[in-house]
């Protein structure tokens, strides 16, 4: 009976993707590291240690249940977690605990648990268990109507709390997972240039608020986006010249079908009624993150201020940096939320140049790791999970880093494992505890 044991741990040791767990379990000792460094000078260094090393420890417990369990329990399930997962967003609008401005947390008394970043990795189990069932059928846009459903519940319920950068990665993870489900390539480009056209139009937006002398254009501009009636004439000016076009198209005997016009033309009022909703629900002071990106020095002291501080962190760093525990923009309290948001900036700063490459490194790896798990998933629902935490983990990154040097807004997303945040952390191993379910049991059939 114990040889016997001792060939299953072994057997199970050998197919664990021990890198992934490694790159992990490393990411996170270096951002309790940094989280310790940062909070040096605040007097409350053990409070914030302490949190991101129980969160470390409760992380670590559900990931080895998920990677115990098999992970194919949640594809016969979609439907209930979905429900569950309303169920948490709906709760806080009555339990609620407001921080900075958004009712997004519980308050559970030795712990505040942010829902809505265990709802992105239900939103995932929920879209790869739908789109394995209806594969054969993803050409049909009827059979794509319940994947735009629970991604607009999402995003409508996380907007109301209001948390604007949480809502954003629901878009690019949907994208994703339809490209690796087989969506035709049209419908991926139409979703691909709505998504685009109203990330544009956001920003122009935000751009024409904050603007002080306006020319003729973008006081139109400002009025159709902001007066219903002008908006409405707009889109009817939009329709009668796209109509135009379309006639002298026809002219010329150019094959173009008249339902790939009134396609383009849905896509553009889609886009710009949803930019309108967006800008309604935008605060002020977000409005500026989003352009401080763009040029800092128009505000230097206000949305431009955690930019600039925060490339003054990384350029200070050089090479080797100024030794841990020794940042200056960190002990003088110029780096503003260092230990959350701009935990990249202070890493930069007192680890320098090598510093940071090792831990892009150790991303690169873990994202690498997680794609290998994609591809050697033994079912689609496998393969299909593991995709949707990959570009969750790369959007995560590509916008925390990208804020940090200067060229993404301050939109306020973690850096997966590093930045200081319980619930954040915990859902992270969630997911790696999924990954290594599905890569442990890649071989079975």
């Amino acid at each position: 009976m114990k040889v016997t044991e001792e060939r299953i741990f072994f057997k199970l040791a050998k197919r664990f993707d021990w890198t992934l767990f490694l790159a992990s379990i490393l990411l996170t000792l270096i951002g309790i590291i940094f989280i310790y460094s940062a909070t040096l000078s605040t007097g409350k260094v053990g409070y914030y240690f302490w949190k991101q090393s129980f969160a470390f420890g409760l992380g670590l417990i559900f990931m080895f249940i998920l990677v115990f369990s098999p992970y194919t329990f949640f594809r016969e399930h979609i439907y209930l977690l979905f429900l569950f997962s309303v169920f948490l967003l709906l709760g806080l609008f009555f339990l609620g605990t407001v921080v900075r401005g958004t009712r997004g947390w519980y308050n559970l008394g030795f712990f505040y648990f942010q829902p809505t970043e265990l709802v992105k990795i239900f939103y995932i189990l929920i879209l790869a268990g739908y789109l394995e069932k209806e594969e054969k059928n993803l050409d049909e846009i009827r059979h794509l109507f319940l994947p735009f459903l629970f991604t607009f519940v999402y995003i409508v319920l996380i907007l109301a709390q209001p948390d604007f950068s949480s809502s954003l990665v629901f878009l690019p993870i949907l994208l994703v997972m339809f490209y690796l489900a087989g969506v035709k390539f049209s419908l991926l480009f139409g979703l691909f240039f709505y998504l685009f056209l109203t990330i544009v139009l956001v920003l122009f937006n935000c751009y024409l608020s904050l603007l002080k002398e306006k020319n003729m254009f973008f006081v139109f501009f400002e009025q159709v986006m902001n007066r219903s009636l002008t908006g409405v004439y707009f889109l009817l000016g939009i329709f009668i010249l796209l109509l135009i076009i379309y006639w002298f198209i026809k002219q010329l005997k150019f094959p173009l079908r008249r339902k790939h016009f009134f396609i383009f033309y849905g896509l553009l009022v889609g886009s710009f009624f949803s930019s309108k909703i967006l800008s309604l629900v935008i605060k002020s002071y977000q409005r500026k993150r989003l352009l401080a990106f763009l040029d800092p020095k128009l505000d230097p002291l206000g949305a431009g201020y955690n930019v600039l501080q925060s490339k003054v962190a990384i350029g200070s760093g050089k090479i080797l940096g100024k030794g841990l525990f020794s940042g200056t923009q960190a002990r003088l309290g110029f780096l503003p939320e260092r230990h959350t948001d701009f935990i990249f900036s202070l890493i930069s700063e007192e680890w320098g140049f090598l510093g940071s490459l090792f831990v892009l490194i150790l991303f690169f790896i873990l994202i690498y790791r997680v794609l290998n798990v994609a591809h050697e998933a033994r079912d689609h629902f496998g393969s299909f999970v593991a995709g949707g935490i990959a570009t969750l983990f790369v959007f995560n990154c590509a916008v925390n880093i990208g804020m940090a040097v200067g060229i993404m807004p301050a939109t306020g997303l973690p850096l997966p494992f590093l930045s200081y945040g319980g619930s954040h952390l915990v859902s992270a191993y969630c997911a790696v505890g999924l990954l290594l379910s599905i890569h442990l049991r890649r071989f079975v059939h």
